[in-house]
């Protein structure tokens, strides 16, 4: 009987569930009774993650799983936000996805660019905090990615619509390519980043030096996750 090499074996079977999930390094699904604020990463990495301010799971909405973290700009003086320090030390490569799903109903007038909320951030601790990757909204119709390389500006519809939305931030180890809902609306959004390991990483808010935090996202965001090397 002839024996089939194993590469033609690996090649015709079947792979069950994510192929790419052992690249996974932060996976956030926000699944919890309402009112949690325990959070958990639920990649091999397990990071720990600080909830501050008024962050907390919610059954008020979700894309999966029954519920979505819940971030409320009203609570600004206290600071909605998540921070995993460690991240950082785990996105080695400049080929990396980060995407999440998000909902929000913000007021246009808190949209601006005195106040663009961020969805999420890395920020260099060892220079005052200064951008590193931040992915923000300057408008109702437009995103912001901010890196070293400087601020890209993104037209797309009307996000501020309360419909779940999906963005990706895919990058080739070159540049990055931002998608909305499954479409490229940029494909050379900035040059690729190389993330330090002392950078700090934070959903919902983007710090500044001292470190402050600010530009506040308001609404609900579900299944955060960032693939390294992928």
């Amino acid at each position: 009987m002839r024996q089939p090499k194993l590469n033609r074996i690996k090649a015709t079977g079947t792979t069950v569930g994510d192929v790419h999930f052992s690249n996974v390094i932060f996976l956030a699904k926000f699944d919890g009774t309402n009112g949690s604020t325990s959070i958990t990463d639920s990649s091999n990495k397990n990071h720990s993650i600080t909830v501050n301010g008024g962050a907390q799971i919610s059954t008020a909405a979700s894309k999966f799983g029954g519920s979505s973290l819940k971030l409320d700009y009203e609570n600004a003086g206290t600071g909605d936000r998540l921070v995993a320090d460690t991240v950082a030390d785990n996105l080695t490569s400049t080929t990396h996805t980060i995407e999440f799903w998000f909902k929000t109903d913000m007021a246009d007038s808190y949209i601006s660019d005195s106040q663009n909320p961020a969805f999420f951030g890395f920020n260099d601790a060892g220079a005052s905090y200064a951008n590193r990757i931040v992915l923000g909204m300057m408008s109702k119709t437009s995103l912001r990615l901010m890196t070293t390389s400087g601020n890209v500006d993104v037209t797309v519809s009307a996000m501020n619509d309360n419909a779940w939305h999906h963005i990706a931030l895919v990058s080739d180890g070159t540049d990055y390519d931002l998608y909305l809902d499954g479409s490229r609306i940029s494909s050379d959004a900035g040059d690729s980043v190389q993330i330090n390991s002392d950078d700090t990483f934070v959903i919902g808010a983007e710090l500044d030096s001292g470190p402050s935090t600010g530009n506040y996202f308001s609404g609900y965001i579900d299944d955060f996750r960032i693939t390294n090397g992928v």
